[in-house]
């Protein structure tokens, strides 16, 4: 099982260094840190990182008043900067397909697009589809918790239309 905290670990880096002011709590299955913005006076920065099989984790942040998503796999093998196309769906919803990046060999970071969240947040589960040329993998993440945790978001991004 040391491939979890490996994988969370991945999560955090990507997501944004935590401060020893921050709290972190979980709701559902999901990991939920709430700090300062340090570049965004009046902000809040929030991270929700959702763990899967301990090789896989799905974070949703709020940085500087706009949300992004990141998937760290620990199977990924990309090239930081390579550009990745995401398909989205939740339970057997609208797919939304969206373009990211790599930051590191093992995460994506992608653009959230209005819609994404709500669906998250009404979802037994949702899953990812990323494409590199042609490679493509799929994950799927379960979304307890995800309602309280899409709340927290968008109470820290208010520019965020969902």
């Amino acid at each position: 099982m040391a491939r979890l905290p490996i994988a969370l670990a991945l999560v955090v880096f990507a997501l944004g260094s935590a401060s020893a002011e921050d709290k972190q709590r979980m709701v559902g299955g999901w990991i939920v840190q709430a700090g300062e913005d340090r570049f965004t006076d009046g902000f809040k920065r929030v991270i929700a990182m959702r763990p899967d099989n301990g090789v896989s984790a799905f974070g949703a942040r709020c940085l500087s008043n706009r949300v992004s998503f990141v998937l760290s796999d620990l199977t990924l093998r990309r090239i930081p900067s390579e550009r990745v196309t995401i398909e989205f769906r939740a339970d057997r919803g609208r797919i939304f397909n969206t373009e990211g990046q790599a930051l590191d060999r093992n995460v994506i970071q992608f653009a959230a697009k209005p819609g994404m969240l709500k669906a998250i947040a009404e979802s037994k589960e949702f899953a990812l589809r990323a494409r590199v040329g042609d490679v493509t993998f799929d994950r799927v993440f379960s979304s307890g918790g995800a309602r309280e945790v899409i709340k927290i978001i968008t109470d820290s991004c208010p520019s965020h239309d969902g």
